[in-house]
């Protein structure tokens, strides 16, 4: 019975869409019970979809969306990268393992992509909505990491009750490093839980820099508690990842942010030889022969390439479905998304994902460099490139699990939503910001 919780979401936001803006469902259900409530809770009944929180929260708000929301819907290039990703995908599942679990793929990808993709690009394309969004985001942000400061020390947790009670234990078991708990809070692993406190952190920076929350201090604390939160999962990538996107997206708001970009190109291109080599000596050894646990996890990434790409090669375009994957080596944990969506779906849908990648960032440089660098949407446009650079680098080394999917997909939508709003176009000739944009006029250039 307490399984039937997870339908209590999709309540709420049905009865919301009965008495209030569609706006209003999403952003005040759907987006707190994905970010609130794990995605490993679900309701299992015979002969249906296995369906989490979250999942029950955006299916009414998907139909109201279908109905009355979709007619004026203009199909972009993102659009279709999307939706040859989920197909190609659906067609490997369909092939390697047949139509009970192609058809199970197709749930998944509806729920996981497709419905999170559509409504943020939806509700995104309002300027009016944009920071209401983006500051609930920040503050369940910056309120989750407070709460998970028992976690941290005492292996605690205030932010998951559900653990308590579900039927059967599904969280993850706790990790300890330096003497203290990796926190995970309510995002499934200790890495993404870091990626998601990163992109709460962009937010939080960006926010501050539009005076969005009427008080400095405000602003001050949620930014130090979302990278606070960051900091207490303990994972090097989501940190590395986010220090390369803080990079971009300050050199994003220089004066001379063209002739930084290039000095950065040229230091990358020198450094990166030299760092390549030591890297590859420092795991040229065998696991049992490391000295730390870094040196540990780092070799394992690095067998993980060495087994695994020769497999993706045998089967380049189709992969080997999800339950069909081979095993090499006792390396069944894929700790590189990119690397796990070849072995499942082949090279060509690895290929796909970086192919998104690069197109939202070109599309939003492109966007920034045309606006004036004090321009509120340019630094927004800046923001959505560091949180591709903070995923592209931590999905390296970790699996594209939890809420980091949706949140992923969804931050392809706020940047596709933003490319194609007609009003920053004309913004690009000016300074002034279009009246019902969301955010007043940008200060002079800050960090805090």
């Amino acid at each position: 019975m307490i399984a039937f919780l997870a339908m209590i979401p999709g309540a709420i936001a049905a009865a919301f869409l009965a008495q209030a803006p569609a706006s209003k469902a999403f952003i005040y259900v759907a987006l707190p019970t994905l970010v609130c409530i794990p995605t490993y809770y679900y309701l299992d009944l015979p002969a249906l979809p296995d369906l989490n929180f979250f999942n029950f929260a955006i299916l009414p708000i998907f139909v109201w969306w279908i109905i009355k929301g979709s007619g004026n819907y203009k199909i972009t290039k993102m659009d279709l990268l999307v939706l040859l990703y989920v197909g190609l995908s659906l067609v490997s599942e369909f092939t390697n393992m047949g139509p009970k679990d192609g058809i199970n793929l197709v749930i998944n990808r509806t729920f996981q992509i497709i419905m999170p993709y559509l409504l943020m690009k939806h509700f995104f394309a309002k300027p009016e909505l944009r920071i209401p969004m983006l500051k609930l985001l920040a503050m369940l942000g910056a309120v989750i990491a407070f709460l998970s400061l028992t976690q941290f020390k005492f292996d605690i947790s205030l932010v998951n009750p559900l653990d308590y009670i579900w039927p059967e234990k599904l969280s993850w078991v706790s990790q300890a490093r330096y003497g203290v708990v990796r926190v995970t809070a309510t995002f499934t692993h200790a890495i993404l839980a870091g990626l998601m406190w990163a992109f709460f952190a962009f937010f939080s920076i960006w926010l501050q820099k539009q005076k969005a929350w009427g008080h400095d201090i405000i602003g001050k604390l949620v930014i130090f508690w979302n990278v606070a939160g960051m900091f207490m999962t303990i994972s090097r990538g989501p940190i590395i990842g986010f220090l390369i996107g803080l990079g971009v997206y300050i050199i994003g708001l220089s004066a001379n942010r063209a002739q930084y970009f290039l000095m950065a190109t040229i230091l990358a291109v020198l450094v990166l030889p030299p760092v390549t080599f030591k890297f590859v000596e420092y795991v040229s050894i065998s696991r049992f022969d490391a000295k730390t646990e870094t040196q540990e996890n780092a070799i394992y990434r690095w067998e993980l390439l060495e087994n695994y790409i020769d497999v993706i090669k045998e089967a380049p375009y189709l992969g080997y479905g999800i339950q069909g994957r081979p095993v090499v080596n006792n390396q069944d944990s894929v700790d590189n998304q990119f690397l796990l969506i070849g072995l499942l779906h082949g090279a060509v849908i690895m290929f796909l994902f970086m192919a998104m990648n690069l197109y939202m960032c070109l599309q939003m440089g492109s966007l920034a460099m045309r606006l004036p660098i004090e321009a509120g949407y340019g630094q927004l446009a800046w923001l959505l490139i560091g949180c591709a650079g903070t995923w592209f680098f931590t999905l390296a080394t970790v699996w594209m699990g939890g809420q980091t999917e949706m949140m992923v997909f969804m931050l392809f939508a706020m940047s596709d939503a933003l490319a194609h709003d007609r009003s920053i176009t004309a913004f690009a000739v000016g300074t002034t910001i279009p009246e019902g944009s969301g955010f007043p006029a940008a200060p002079p250039i800050r960090f805090l």
